[in-house]
Formats: structure tokens, sequence, C-alpha cells
């Protein structure tokens, strides 16, 4: 089997093995189909509780699932520091399982988000980031 698919099954039984879910998506290279045979697997679980990280070892694979609430989710598409990196994960996002469809409003606001939707919030927080490196 290919690492990728390899990763993808994996992927697949830890969604449905995760309790309390609201819902699971693939993230990060696998999701991208930009891994390689040692990259780990990058699940999002919203959940209304237990938020955290927590990483186990699969089958010789890392696998990490991060859980957060659907506002912690879609709060980050607000907040300039996280922005960056939330966009493009869910815009790649491969959604496992999703029944409420929380997962689908997260990434259908990935794809329709621009700076806009940060406003002057980014540039202060690139203004503080800067002071903080030069002092």
């Amino acid at each position: 089997m290919h690492h990728r698919e390899h990763a993808a099954a994996i992927a697949e039984r830890l969604a449905r093995e995760e309790t309390g879910a609201l819902g699971v998506a693939l993230v990060g290279s696998v999701a991208a189909g930009t891994d390689h045979p040692d990259s780990d697997i990058d699940l999002i679980v919203a959940a209304a509780t237990d938020p955290g990280v927590r990483v186990t070892h699969v089958e010789g694979r890392m696998a990490t699932l991060t859980r957060k609430t659907p506002a912690d989710l879609a709060a980050a598409f607000s907040d300039p520091a996280q922005a960056p990196a939330a966009v493009p994960a869910w815009r790649s996002a491969r959604i496992l399982t999703d029944p409420g469809g929380h997962l689908a409003a997260v990434q259908a606001r990935a794809l329709a988000w621009t700076w806009e939707q940060v406003g002057a919030g980014a540039d202060d927080w690139a203004a503080g980031q800067l002071v903080g490196l030069a002092e």
C-alpha cells in the first residue's frame, strides 16, 4: 500500500474511534497530498468538550489529534496569528466525518476567507510582533 493511502486509512480509522466528536477532518501534508513516508497524520476534531492535543503512534505513523470547539475553529479566521495557518489547512482539508455539518461550515469559511476579515487587527498584530523582535 502506498504511504498516502496508508496514512488516509489510519486517519479514517482514528476518526471512527474518536469519541464525542462532532466531526473529524484530515489536514496537513496528507490532506494536501505533499506527504512523505515519515509525515505525521494531522486530524482536527470538532468537539464540545475536552479540548487539547493528543499524539499517538499507529502502525509506525505518528498521528496528532487536535480537539477544538466549533467556536474555536471559527475564531481562528479572525485571529491574525492563527489565520495564516488555519486558512490553507482548511482549504485543503479532507472531511472524514461531519454529521452536523460543523466542519463543512468551517471549510466554506476558509474558502471564502480574505484578509479583510482580519482587518486592522492584522496590522496591529504585525506591529506588535516587530516591536517584540526589535527589543
